[in-house]
């Protein structure tokens, strides 16, 4: 899964891959909130890619051309 931040505010995520992975440009700095919630420190314009811990795998990030947008979100 990637993240990107429009906004430069820490962001807040609900996943529940085990073992997660944050990965970018630089180290960020994680806070386990909860069960499966996690607080990434991104700037404006960083970009985080989580994954589980393991074997790297090669993925692309692109939108999905669904016909739908959802720019906020799980609806």
């Amino acid at each position: 899964m990637a993240v990107r931040s429009l906004a430069g505010e820490p962001c807040r995520v609900v996943t529940d891959i085990e073992e997660p992975v944050f990965e970018g440009k630089r180290s960020f700095q994680v806070v386990t909130e909860g069960k499966d919630t996690y607080r990434i420190d991104l700037k404006k314009g960083e970009e985080v890619l989580i994954r589980r811990k393991g074997k790297k795998v090669r993925c692309e990030v692109r939108p999905v051309d669904n016909g739908v947008q959802n720019y906020y979100g799980k609806k």
